[in-house]
């Protein structure tokens, strides 16, 4: 499958190492280094896959979205439309006052918002960048959770996660990433399924409106 990445950091580098290892093609944008997409594209077996965003979105079938919460106009407005896309969104909503929507609301649904003709599966965001890249395939494997409204996008996305090394837990609509994001009780808590099974099942009822 072809994969363009938007914001090439802790997330998005090593998402897209470990896709490139699972055999898909991977094309890397957004990182204040090019050296660094060039360092990342070679690792990913062609030094020519990386550019600007819209190169990204132009040879991809999936985006991983992982720019900063800060920078994240500026990828979109890089990038142009989406449309027709499957978005895999990344992003933790931190300011510099530290993370909003912390009480209602998520990031994920806002993102979703701005790109109207894409459709936004979360993921990985909650995952630790360090346990992405050092904890993946593990035996037994961590959850990953993916929130989404559509279905046939949500087991495309599954698909991309599992091929990453993690063991996918669909929470279900897109505002259940309410969870996953920052203050959610499953945020930066790394789990398999035998914990998660004990966890997810306690989870208030999440008020919207």
């Amino acid at each position: 499958m072809k994969i363009g990445i938007i914001g090439s950091g802790n997330i998005g580098g090593n998402v897209g190492k470990l896709l490139a290892q699972a055999g898909h093609e991977v094309f890397y944008s957004f990182s204040r280094s090019e050296d660094k997409l060039r360092q990342l594209a070679a690792d990913a077996g062609d030094e020519s896959r990386w550019g600007t965003p819209a190169e990204a979105v132009a040879f991809a079938e999936v985006i991983i979205l992982s720019p900063p919460y800060t920078e994240l106009d500026t990828a979109l407005d890089a990038a142009g439309p989406m449309d027709g896309k499957i978005v895999i969104d990344t992003v933790n909503p931190y300011t510099a006052r530290g993370p909003i929507y912390a009480e209602r609301g998520t990031a994920a649904e806002e993102i979703a918002g701005k790109l109207p003709g894409a459709t936004l599966v979360k993921a990985y965001n909650h995952i630790y960048f360090q346990h992405i890249a050092r904890r993946n395939h593990e035996n037994p494997p961590l959850v990953a959770f993916i929130s989404g409204d559509d279905a046939d996008a949500k087991a495309i996305a599954a698909q991309v996660v599992a091929d990453t090394g993690f063991a996918v837990w669909d929470l279900g609509p897109l505002y259940t990433a309410r969870w996953t994001e920052p203050h959610g009780a499953l945020f930066n808590t790394p789990m398999t399924e035998d914990v998660a099974r004990s966890i997810v099942p306690t989870l208030p009822e999440i008020q919207r409106g």
